[in-house]
């Protein structure tokens, strides 16, 4: 007669009683039954043959830990969210705060336009009775801008005035090298050139915008500076042309 009892989890045979007719009776202990799959995979996650009620108790503990643990990646998750977002804003405040437009009037020529950034310093710089407000880009003054209102003949177009700069005057720059011309649709419109010089043994780089204001004005605005600064506010450049006009 056999029979199966579960002991702590563990599924074994009890001891069987065998009845021989010529011997004394004897207790013999049978073989282990197989464990069940569930022991199995118990036995497996535990590393040993501990009773399942013990493996069971240990795999509690490191649920315990497992739970704890992310619980503490949650909040060191949740920590760097909040900081990752605030340093986000942060930048978001410094870029609006350095990206502020200024708008700017010169009353004695007649114009109005906006600095796209408080990068640009204007420096005032009297010539006679009539002066002349130059402009720099960044702490070393990489690029200046030149503001000049020419008076010319009625109907002059823009392009007629940067062929007479480059002919007169620019061509005859140490290493100058006469770069490429396009249009430039503004609320002044005119034409652009770029150039390339040199000026103390050094390459300077020049962009200019020929802006006609009317049939008898058209304004100058010479972008000076090293290639790479030049070519790093382009966008800033062509936004100050852009908000040109008339005051």
């Amino acid at each position: 007669m056999t029979a199966t009892v579960e002991n702590a989890g563990l599924c074994v045979a009890p001891p069987s009683i065998v009845v021989e007719s010529d011997k004394r009776d004897r207790i013999r202990t049978p073989k282990p039954l197989p464990k069940k799959a569930g022991q199995v995979a118990v036995g497996l996650v535990c590393g040993s043959e501990r009773p399942a009620m013990a493996c069971c108790s240990s795999l509690k503990k490191c649920s315990g830990a497992l739970s704890e643990g992310f619980d503490a990646l949650r909040s060191i998750g949740m920590r760097n969210i909040v900081v990752h977002s605030f340093s986000a804003l942060l930048v978001v405040i410094c870029c609006n705060f350095g990206s502020a437009q200024t708008s700017f009037t010169e009353e004695t020529e007649g114009y109005v336009f906006e600095l796209p950034s408080t990068m640009w310093r204007a420096l005032p710089r009297p010539d006679g009775i009539n002066g002349h407000t130059d402009f720099t880009h960044g702490p070393d003054s990489d690029v200046r801008l030149r503001i000049r209102l020419k008076m010319v003949d009625k109907n002059t177009l823009p392009e007629a005035i940067a062929d007479r700069d480059e002919e007169r005057r620019l061509r005859f720059l140490p290493g100058f090298v006469d770069n490429k011309r396009e249009q430039f649709i503004g609320k002044v419109s005119g034409v652009i050139t770029s150039y390339e010089y040199i000026r103390g043994g050094k390459p300077v780089a020049a962009r200019v915008y020929y802006l006609r204001a009317n049939t008898r004005i058209i304004y100058v605005l010479r972008f000076t500076g090293t290639r790479a600064a030049l070519k790093e506010i382009l966008g800033q450049t062509d936004s100050i042309a852009h908000s040109f006009h008339l005051r």
